[in-house]
């Protein structure tokens, strides 16, 4: 029994004293919280910028050919041809080309999430910012309206 104590007496030592509450919460050294962010005209313009980014990666796309926005809009009309040299090679877009598509398409719901974190992001500015405080926060709150 008594070469159970120690190791008994050591573990619960080490459990009950291993965690301290305030070594839990450790601030992260170059962020800016959000309440701090939303206050000058620089932040906004960044907060615009921030938008602007977001909409030409997701958007405007940096995946070669395969950008769902062209693709949803290029590829049902005759502008474009999803071909290859067996009919199963292109099969995402050729379900797109051939009208066989339905919500449950990758192409369809990548547009479709990309599309709402633009909206996120334009939300952002329009919703922590206001108007008439200043010239340049009335036009970065247009823009992210449009």
């Amino acid at each position: 029994m008594k070469k159970y104590i120690f190791p008994l007496l050591l573990t619960a030592v080490m459990l009950f004293s291993a965690c301290n509450e305030d070594l839990l919460d450790i601030p992260q050294k170059g962020v800016i919280g959000i309440d701090s962010f939303y206050q000058t005209d620089e932040d906004a313009e960044s907060a615009l910028v921030n938008l602007y980014a977001d909409f030409i990666t997701n958007i405007g796309g940096n995946d070669g050919i395969y950008v769902p926005f062209n693709i949803v809009f290029n590829y049902p009309a005759d502008n474009v041809l999803a071909a290859g040299e067996f009919y199963g090679d292109n099969d995402q877009l050729a379900s797109i080309n051939e009208f066989r598509f339905d919500s449950q398409s990758s192409v369809v719901s990548l547009l479709y999430s990309r599309l709402y974190y633009v909206i996120y992001h334009s939300n952002l500015v329009i919703g922590n910012f206001e108007y008439g405080e200043s010239a340049v926060k009335d036009r970065c709150i247009s823009e992210a309206r449009v």
